[in-house]
């Protein structure tokens, strides 16, 4: 997996952080160990996030996420197909009616993608907008 930086803590990613703690186990110094966990995602659905947005690209607990110059976390990769971002309005609507569904789990503007049927274009429409909208809220401005 390479050198990736760990996301520092930042509030707005509480219940995100906290869901991918629970299942976190300290890495052993694998190949596969991301930020010094046990990785859980595939490493398939890693590259495909890394992708997205390579500068942005961080470990949290063992999967991979996106995350901005603050901390604020945009994108989440776990398992073998979810692909998530945190999306303002009416992007969070469009992904859904392509087909995405919330993932309240992470908080309330999340929404689980899917990354394998989804044209890598629309991808990266989604990924920039919720970058954006992650420095915007990062910054204590509303959405």
């Amino acid at each position: 997996m390479g050198i990736v930086t760990a996301v520092s803590v930042h509030p707005l990613n509480a219940r995100l952080l906290g869901l991918l703690e629970k299942d976190a186990v300290k890495g052993t110094g694998d190949a596969y160990d991301l930020d010094g966990y046990q990785l859980h995602t595939h490493p398939d659905l890693c590259d495909h996030l890394q992708a997205l947005n390579r500068p942005c690209y961080r470990g949290a607990f063992g999967v991979p996420v996106l995350a901005n110059e603050q901390s604020v976390i945009f994108g989440v990769a776990l398992g073998t197909s979810l692909l998530a971002f945190r999306l303002p309005e009416p992007e969070r609507s469009q992904a859904g009616a392509a087909g995405g569904k919330d993932f309240p789990e992470a908080g309330d503007d999340w929404i689980s993608v899917p990354p394998w049927s989804t044209e890598k274009d629309l991808l990266a429409t989604w990924c920039r907008a919720a970058h954006a909208y992650a420095n915007r809220i990062g910054k204590g401005k509303t959405p």
